[in-house]
Order: structure tokens, then sequence, then C-alpha cells
């Protein structure tokens, strides 16, 4: 199992590298998206067609996580391994352009007066210095390795656990 999982993970970073080769960054991340959510209905619905009709509900929903579950804490991995080891000169790029909107956005008097009057009432009390180090910081957070693991990981288990909910309870509706 082991081996079909590496096997797996190899060929689906492979592909987004070449994906990445025809599509901007913000899009291989899209369809990334758009895979594992489809890679969990399919996995779910499979286990729940398997999953023994005169088991309760409760165990129906258990054998449907199962894999489910499985599926999200390995693709959270090797999202980390995919955006932080593989490509990681792309993630680092789209963390460059966020600190340079931000640099641009609140760099200097101008500029920060300008953005503080799009809304000055939430705005007037702010610090330039002040906001563009905490804007940066925020960025700095954002694109570390543990949050964007871990917002992956909790993505995928709430969305693994919804679909694995749905999943048992249209497959058992489907039998009746």
């Amino acid at each position: 199992m082991l081996k079909q999982i590496a096997l797996a993970g190899s060929a689906w970073m492979a592909f987004k590298l070449i994906l990445l080769a025809y599509v901007d960054f913000p899009s291989v991340i899209t369809f990334g998206v758009m895979a594992n959510l489809l890679i969990l209905i399919i996995l779910a619905s499979i286990a729940g067609l398997k999953a023994p009709a005169e088991l309760g509900f409760v165990t129906r929903v258990k054998s449907v996580l199962r894999p489910v579950m499985l599926y999200a804490v390995v693709a959270a991995g090797l999202s980390g391994l995919f955006y932080f080891q593989i490509a990681a000169e792309h993630t680092i790029l789209q963390r460059l352009e966020a600190e340079q909107a931000i640099t641009e956005q609140l760099g200097t008097d101008e500029s920060f007066a300008l953005w503080q009057a799009e809304d000055p009432g939430m705005r007037e009390y702010l610090k330039r210095e002040e906001t563009q180090e905490r804007a940066l910081e925020q960025v700095s957070t954002m694109f570390s390795p543990f949050t964007q693991m871990s917002l992956h990981l909790t993505g995928l288990l709430f969305a693994g656990l919804l679909t694995a909910l749905f999943t048992t309870i249209l497959t058992g509706w489907l039998r009746s």
C-alpha cells in the first residue's frame, strides 16, 4: 500500500510540475484544490458503495471515513512537499509578490494616505510603519510550511468528513 501511495504521489507531483509549465501558479493551486475535492468524493463514493448495507449508519460512516482521512493526511503532506520543496521557487515568488504589494501600498506616506482614504473611519489611527510590519508578518505566517500544511489538512479533513457523511446517506438511500 505504501508503494502505491508513493507512486500515486510522485505521479501527482510530476503532473503538477508539467501543469506549472503551461499555466500560472495560482491556477495550479486551484486545480490541485479541485482535484483533491474530486478525489475525496470518488474515494468516499467507492467506500460508501462497498460498505455493507446491513451495518448501522455510524459504522458505515466510519468505513467511508478511513480512506478519506488517509487521503487527506497524505495529500496535505504531499502539498507541503510540492509547494515548499519541489516548486519552492514559485512559492517564494508568490510570497515576494505579496510582500511587494504591501510595500507599494504601505511603503510611503503618500501611498499609505491613499490606502487610509479608502476607509478613513477604520484606518485613521493606524501608523504606517506598524501597519506595514504587521501586514508583512501576516504574509510570512501565511507562507510558512506549517501554516500551509495545517490549512491543507484542516480543509481536506473537513471536506472529507462532509463528503463521507453525504455519501453514506446517499449510498444508503440508493440501496433502499
